[in-house]
């Protein structure tokens, strides 16, 4: 299981599930050396739900954060004259913040891995997955969309993330799923999730 310490990078109105992209506009001074001293070394920073909503994507400096984040890398930087970056980053690995420490313009914080990179979907979960994705479907506009469990079965377990990601949840619930100590798990919740959704209801996450 991975351990260390890197930058942590907090958003309001983000959060990235492993194996899947985004892109990321740097304008804050903080932000421009996270980045400066991330692509210097391993290009790895951990994106963490900020716990205070705003409107935009400014995060007060001591902002409380969800424990769980996403470890991510950049795959694509751009500097800008200005000192700005844009930047597209690949999700890794969900993670647990363990303690911040101090000693640089950004926050940093130690960290350990949450969930294995190569572990297959149980069974069952995915055919229970499967089968709330086929209702959902023939009850849409996609109604001739179908999945197949035994080819799902054979690919890569970060399906499950593209999947959710796909459906453009809530982001409880996004983050909900990024807890997940699974992939086992995450296709258990994604599947409650829609469950609740076909039932009429929300499920309540803290």
């Amino acid at each position: 299981m991975l351990t260390g310490l890197l930058p942590i990078f907090p958003l309001p109105r983000l959060v990235l599930l492993p194996g899947l992209c985004t892109g990321l506009h740097i304008f804050e001074a903080r932000y421009r050396a996270l980045v400066a001293d991330s692509l210097a070394g391993d290009s790895t920073f951990i994106l963490v739900r900020s716990r205070l909503e705003t409107e935009t994507d400014l995060v007060a400096a001591a902002a409380p954060v969800f424990e769980i984040g996403t470890r991510v890398r950049i795959v694509a930087s751009e500097a800008l004259p200005d000192g700005r970056f844009n930047l597209l980053i690949q999700g890794l690995e969900a993670v647990r913040l363990l303690e911040e420490v101090e000693g640089k313009p950004y926050r940093q914080a130690r960290w350990i891995s949450i969930c294995p990179e190569s572990e297959s979907l149980d069974p069952s979960s995915l055919e229970r997955l499967v089968a709330v994705l086929n209702r959902s479907f023939r009850k849409s506009k996609n109604a001739s969309l179908s999945f197949n469990s035994e080819l799902l079965a054979n690919s890569d377990p970060g399906l499950v993330a593209l999947l959710a990601a796909s459906l453009d949840l809530p982001l409880p619930e996004q983050q909900f799923l990024l807890e997940s100590e699974s992939h086992s798990v995450m296709a258990e919740r994604l599947s409650s999730l829609l469950e609740f959704a076909e039932a009429g209801r929300t499920l309540e996450i803290e």
